[in-house]
């Protein structure tokens, strides 16, 4: 071998198979040649590793990547601003998947205009760029176009959401199908995009959920800019790999721009104080059950939780009422439970009562004991004892009785305040209540007149306290009260003032009129509704009551049925493929808002968890879509196969929660709700890569038409979901439901094959 050797590829291969065992070969190798065999099997190194199939399918993860992890920093934020109720996540979903498929679908016209390609780059960098003006605008325009303080109809929520939330989504359902088409040229497989969108998604949920959100505790605002950073270093480092130095330089001069952008000004704070128009605002904390803003207005303070005013330093009357129409029918009480409100002052209205003996004072939330001590006084806190646990578990498993037991948490507006005000937290109640102890319970109301909504909502709590214990009377006030005992309530608050001997500012003998009291009383007792429902955690009855209000608020006619409709119509017309993807992303989607909600219901810090959650459910379509590829599934009866285990697994499931409700081990409870989400997403995961092994000849195209089918089906899902199944049907049967549909599609695609 001399000169005029040439190194081919035959060449190169017996190289690297006697490497070792005949070095002489290499060694006879002029200088010349040498040199060029180095660098021959460098490049071809580098041609292995810059293949075009490698950048694509990092391109997929990073579209993942991003777009989880705005999703998950976008919905913490509409909870937020949208006052903590959880069924806003279901509808934000529904949108989402909605928008993000009408980009999906869009993707094939734009891939026909052959322009596509050199696109990729630049929607890549609006893609990062959406998220974090959608967050600004969001706090911006919402007192811009909504009168402050006023309830935002269901028309206007869905109308404001879907101008956010399209540029990110559209675009993101766009990349998604314009990066499957550009695979072509290498021959990747969809269902191996699929996954690698997926695991992007696992990693932007682990390092926004986790690691920004839960163990750092950044802000929503804060966290998004770490991700917006990151994911244009990352484009950076793509285009810089693919040598497009423009596009690199680009990339890291919007990195730079952020990274000053953060630096320099706390956007943050900025955009907190548009939601608190003609208010200062002093401070806003994100806190693991929401955000917790503490605003000024002259001489008084105001603190919100989730953009809910729960303390105002100057409502005297607020505080008065919310003790002493309990402790004045147990004036020696010796053990007083405190559930929430500590802060506006209700904990030295309770020990005006000497005989009072210690005050256990629980908050889920250990921050509202810092606003305990800065608004009181530290020396009348020797008979306090402040708990940091969440009420539902403490009353499963302490073994202290109580004398009254005093719930001033907030309105079941949500499924994590819908907790206090079931039958099954009653009955805790009562188990742990001293004979002849009280409970109390309070709801917002109008004073002298209740819609229809308000009088339905009383009537579920009522009968829920009824079903519970022996007598319940409402003692209407500034709010609606409900004392609840075995023994006999009074509403002679005349006589059980003097019998106290207490000075009140307004609760007393000039504010209180017994007769008046007493007829306000029986008129509440008299219209209350006979034929509602029970309140309970997985049927919460009072969802529906606000889901109502919610609609018919500026008469909005919004019809569920249609929707079900829609989907039924979907499914006798459209092909078997298609149909069975359709019911995979509706149940997917569906089975993941239920089980946000059962989280919530049971441990009620979903705001904290919500990242980690969709995390592992994109962990689990990732894990399908790749063990897809790998399972014999080339038969088309094994796609019914896994249409009937999702079905199965549905059914399992309320077993399951009801196994899980009888835990009192938080890590338990949150590793029990992690697999099962996990295995809801793995099937729909197998179910997408599944069909891929089905047809593998022109697989990019059919791409435009599973993919928007699988978010049609997730959008669709969201929303009835949301608005009809849970708050109607509950829980169970809300997943009862969902598996008769994977049955019910199983029997139309066994039809529409045999007329083929």
């Amino acid at each position: 071998m001399g000169e005029g050797f040439v190194w081919d590829n035959a060449s190169q291969n017996k190289y690297q198979k006697n490497k070792f065992e005949n070095p002489h070969d290499y060694s006879k190798l002029a200088t010349k040649s040498k040199v060029r065999y180095f660098a021959s099997f460098v490049l071809k190194k580098v041609e292995k590793y810059s293949d075009f199939n490698v950048w694509a399918n990092a391109e997929a993860f990073l579209l993942g990547f991003i777009l989880i992890g705005a999703q998950i920093i976008l919905l913490r934020e509409f909870m937020l601003v949208f006052m903590g109720n959880e069924l806003v996540i279901g509808l934000l979903l529904a949108l989402w998947m909605f928008i993000s498929g009408a980009g999906a679908w869009s993707g094939k016209f734009l891939w026909a205009q052959r322009i596509s390609f050199n696109l990729i780059p630049f929607l890549f960098l609006l893609l990062i760029i959406f998220p974090l003006v959608s967050v600004f605008f969001l706090s911006y325009f919402r007192d811009v176009f909504f009168e402050t303080g006023r309830m935002i109809s269901f028309y206007e929520t869905l109308a404001y959401s879907f101008v956010l939330l399209f540029p990110t989504c559209f675009i993101g359902g766009l990349l998604f199908t314009l990066l499957n088409y550009s695979t072509e040229k290498g021959g990747e497989s969809p269902q191996k995009m699929y996954a690698y969108e997926s695991l992007g998604s696992l990693a932007g949920g682990v390092l926004v959920g986790v690691v920004f959100i839960y163990l750092q505790g950044n802000d929503n605002f804060h966290s998004l800019e770490h991700l917006t950073l990151i994911s244009f270093l990352f484009l950076g480092i793509l285009s810089f790999r693919r040598r497009e130095i423009v596009k690199s330089t680009g990339s890291l001069f919007f990195a730079i721009l952020v990274l000053l952008l953060a630096q320099f000004s706390d956007l943050s704070m900025i955009t907190r104080q548009f939601l608190f128009p003609n208010q200062m605002l002093i401070s806003s904390t994100d806190t693991p059950y929401g955000s917790l803003d503490i605003t000024q207005t002259g001489s008084q303070q105001n603190v919100y939780e989730n953009g809910i005013l729960i303390f105002a330093t100057d409502n005297v009357i607020g505080k008065e009422e919310d003790v002493h129409y309990a402790m004045l029918q147990k004036p020696n009480a010796k053990q007083v439970l405190l559930l929430g409100g500590g802060m506006t002052g209700t904990l030295f209205e309770i020990l005006k009562y000497k005989e009072v003996e210690q005050i256990d004072y629980l908050e889920i939330n250990p921050f509202l004991f810092e606003l305990v001590e800065e608004f009181s006084n530290k020396a009348k806190l020797s008979r306090i004892c402040t708990i940091n646990k969440d009420p539902v578990l403490f009353v499963k498993s302490t073994t202290k009785t109580y004398d009254v037991i005093l719930i001033n948490e907030a309105a079941p507006a949500s499924a994590q305040s819908n907790r206090f005000y079931t039958i099954e937290f009653y009955k805790g109640l009562k188990s742990i209540l001293k004979e002849g102890g009280l409970i109390s319970a309070r709801l917002p109301a109008s004073e002298n007149y209740l819609s229809d909504e308000e009088l339905e909502l009383e009537s579920v709590i009522y009968k829920s306290l009824a079903a519970v214990f022996k007598e319940v009377i409402p003692v209407p006030g500034k709010q609606h009260y409900f004392l609840a005992s075995g023994t006999g309530l009074s509403l002679n608050y005349s006589e059980l003032l003097a019998a106290a001997k207490i000075s009140n500012q307004f609760v007393n003998e000039s504010y209180l009129n017994d007769r008046l009291l007493k007829m306000r009383s029986e008129a509440l007792l008299g219209d209350y509704l006979k034929n509602v429902p029970l309140n309970h955690d997985y049927k919460p009855a009072v969802y529906l009551v606000f889901i109502k209000q919610w609609l018919h608020f500026y008469h909005n006619n919004f019809q569920p049925l249609l929707m079900v409709a829609v989907f039924l119509l979907f499914l006798l017309f459209a092909k078997p493929n298609v149909a069975i993807m359709f019911t995979s992303g509706f149940t997917g989607a569906s089975a993941e808002i239920i089980l946000f909600i059962a989280f919530q219901s049971m441990l009620g810090y979903l705001y904290l968890f919500l990242g980690l959650m969709i995390a592992v459910f994109m962990g689990g379509l990732a894990v399908g879509a790749f063990v897809s590829r790998y399972l014999k599934m080339t038969k088309k009866t094994t796609l019914l196969y896994v249409q009937l285990a999702s079905g199965l697994f549905l059914l399992i499931i309320p077993i399951l929660l009801y196994l899980t409700k009888m835990l009192s081990v938080p890590i338990l409870i949150q590793t029990a709700f992690g697999l099962m989400m996990f295995v809801v997403a793995f099937l729909v995961g197998l179910q997408y890569g599944s069909i891929f092994q089905q047809k593998k000849s022109n697989s990019e195209r059919l791409v435009s038409r599973i993919y928007p089918a699988d978010l049609l089906g997730a959008g669709l899902g969201g929303f009835i979901t949301a608005l009809w199944l849970i708050p109607v049907w509950g829980i169970y049967y809300s997943l009862i439901i969902l598996a008769a549909l994977h049955f019910i599609t199983i029997g139309l695609v066994i039809v529409k094959r045999n007329k083929l």
